[in-house]
């Protein structure tokens, strides 16, 4: 198993969705009041609705990661620490997937298999890729 190199208290960055009109806000170890500071300064939170700042707080010690897409557009990935077991990754990878079904639902695109499996593929591949480099300087 690798070892941190870097101290990686909180982590935050965008991920530009080019093809489409989305972008995914990548957050980890951050508090609530830090990640609201964060959404504040890309995504302008005063637009985001009471409703959409609760969902991405975390509710108990038992959560250890959180995904929603806002009415703006934006999405967001919220894990609670850098991972480092399997299991992390597996969180990570699991609230990559419900952002990209977020992604294509907003755009009209069903899961639809020999239909449209290949894209929502394509943008797990992307996210997953994009998210993995921007950690990995933290290794």
């Amino acid at each position: 198993m690798k070892t941190k190199k870097k101290n990686a208290a909180s982590i935050n960055f965008i991920v530009p969705i080019d093809v489409y009109p989305f972008d995914v806000m990548v957050s980890i170890g951050e508090t609530d009041h830090n990640l609201e500071k964060s959404l504040d300064k890309y995504f302008m939170a005063d637009k985001l609705s009471d409703e959409g700042i609760r969902r991405i707080r975390y509710t108990s010690d038992t959560s250890p990661g959180r995904s929603c897409m806002f009415s703006t557009n934006q999405s967001l990935i919220r894990i609670r620490k850098l991972p480092e077991t399997p299991e992390e990754f597996g969180t990570l990878a699991h609230e990559i997937m419900h952002v990209v079904v977020f992604i294509m639902d907003r755009i009209g695109m069903k899961l639809v298999i020999d239909v449209s499996d290949e894209a929502y593929a394509y943008m797990v591949g992307f996210l997953t890729r994009y998210i993995y480099h921007a950690i990995n300087k933290y290794y």
